[in-house]
């Protein structure tokens, strides 16, 4: 498929990672609601990756970045929280 310059093309791909892209941002919305911090961690993760689909078509390289960052601090959070659950737990 020919790459087009941003916004002149209207395709089913680009109208895909637009739904996608509104997908995560709905997630990263209602993230900070939920009272675990495990699933807010999970649903900003999730909704981050799905953002990055379209920084990465528009090619918005600051966006990429933040979102790569935002995720690897998401995960970090994540796996420590796992961590204490795991000692409370075990």
């Amino acid at each position: 498929m020919e790459r087009k310059y941003k916004g002149q093309s209207h395709s089913l791909e680009k109208k895909l990672i637009e739904v996608i892209a509104w997908g995560g941002a709905m997630i990263l919305i209602v993230a900070p609601f939920f009272q675990d911090i495990r699933l807010t961690s999970f649903n900003m993760i999730f909704g981050l990756s799905l953002l990055t689909f379209q920084a990465l078509d528009q090619e918005l390289w600051n966006l990429v970045m933040l979102n790569i960052c935002g995720i690897v601090g998401w995960s970090l959070k994540l796996k420590k929280e796992n961590e204490i659950e795991k000692a409370r737990i075990g």
